[in-house]
């Protein structure tokens, strides 16, 4: 597995609170510049190539994911708590 990968981000949704985190019904951000994003995150859509420079998570490590390129159409799930993109543009869904 990558070391990217923790079996412990398992949570319990249920799929109405998954379909309105797809639909974005949660709210998302829209981010294409290099400061930090906080927030509380179920997803991350990239919309033009990405890398991350920073990306943190509940219970996780996504160390893997920083540094590395990610093509436009990734969608990356997760508890996500705070991101900086090196580059691209994303969408980043709110978890609640």
């Amino acid at each position: 597995m990558p070391d990217f990968f923790n079996e412990n981000l398992a949570t319990s949704v249920t799929p109405t609170d998954a379909g309105l985190v797809s639909l974005g019904q949660r709210g998302f951000a829209y981010v294409a510049d290099t400061t930090a994003t906080p927030g509380n995150f179920a997803a991350i859509q990239i919309i033009a190539d990405a890398q991350f420079s920073a990306l943190s998570a509940i219970n996780s490590t996504v160390g893997g994911l920083v540094g590395i390129t990610l093509s436009a159409g990734t969608i990356i799930y997760g508890p996500f708590t705070t991101f900086t993109l090196g580059s691209g543009k994303v969408i980043a869904y709110k978890a609640g």
